[in-house]
């Protein structure tokens, strides 16, 4: 959450502002120098809950308003403490309270409670649940098979229009049917019996292309290359590689610096391990006190 330095700033300084003259006033109208404290405090709650809930945001810049020229002019000898006033001020505690207390965030009606009453029932542990009812046997559970036979038939020859739906020639996948049973008396239904046909064959010029398919695999031969291999043919040893290194980095030598195995490895056109061994040679050089 971003603070808005700028808008507590201002906050702040008008609260400061107001707050004597809300405080002059009450105690011009009879209250007492402590309890005319609070007055600018409840003005203050007043606006700062209508800022935040964004509702009554005049009335709250109205009343601080109002307060605070009654109190000047009640200063400047231009008013009198008249009953009228007296009344007016005494009825801003009791309205603030109530504006306040309605702008507060709503709260749920119905709050959350953990009391046993508001918990579900679930059975005992190793107790029995409810027993469902018997369903009755008989030959009017389930449909005859003869009926499914024909029912399935009629679906499949019907086309795209049936209830199973016509065969996708794309490929081949299994065509599952659902019995529905009769209902039997007491409003329950038997257990459904599924059915599943044969796989529907894949068309023939697919069967074509899979067989024309070739089934041999691309030969990848690869060779295992050693680092160094690239510069087995080259011409000088490991001795005249140190030497040479000696003589282009004589500067950083001298200065008692060992160069890096990048600047190496550019300089002397030689790969990761040579350059690693030519500079495990100067440091055992800088070592043993000698220079370039």
């Amino acid at each position: 959450m971003k603070r808005d330095i700028l808008g507590w700033l201002a906050m702040a300084a008008s609260i400061a502002v107001t707050a004597q003259g809300e405080w002059a006033l009450a105690t011009a109208c009879g209250y007492h120098p402590i309890v005319a404290g609070a007055l600018p405090v409840a003005i203050d709650a007043y606006a700062i809950r209508a800022l935040r809930a964004g509702r009554e945001v005049l009335a709250a810049v109205l009343a601080m308003v109002a307060t605070n020229s009654a109190a000047h002019l009640l200063h400047g000898g231009m008013l009198t403490v008249s009953p009228w006033l007296v009344v007016a001020v005494s009825a801003i505690a009791p309205l603030v309270l109530w504006r306040v207390h309605a702008l507060a965030p709503e709260a749920s009606d119905q709050p959350f409670s953990r009391s046993r009453e508001n918990a579900p029932e679930y059975p005992a542990v190793g107790s029995a649940g409810p027993t469902p009812p018997e369903v009755p046997e008989g030959p009017e559970s389930v449909g005859s098979p003869g009926d499914l036979t024909t029912s399935l038939e009629g679906a499949v020859q019907a086309g795209p229009s049936a209830t199973l739906g016509a065969a996708d020639p794309s490929g081949a996948y299994p065509i599952a049917a659902m019995a529905y049973p009769k209902p039997v008396p007491g409003g329950h239904m038997a257990a459904p019996e599924r059915v599943r046909l044969d796989f529907m064959p894949l068309p023939t010029r697919a069967r074509e292309l899979a067989a024309e398919e070739p089934r041999t695999r691309s030969r990848v031969d690869a060779e295992y290359v050693p680092e160094d291999a690239w510069e087995a043919g080259t011409e000088e040893t490991e001795d005249d590689l140190a030497a040479r290194a000696r003589a282009e980095f004589a500067d950083r030598l001298t200065d008692g610096k060992v160069p890096p195995i990048r600047d190496i490895r550019s300089v002397l056109a030689i790969g990761q391990a040579r350059a690693q061994r030519v500079q495990d040679a100067l440091r055992r050089d800088l070592e043993s006190g000698v220079r370039a």
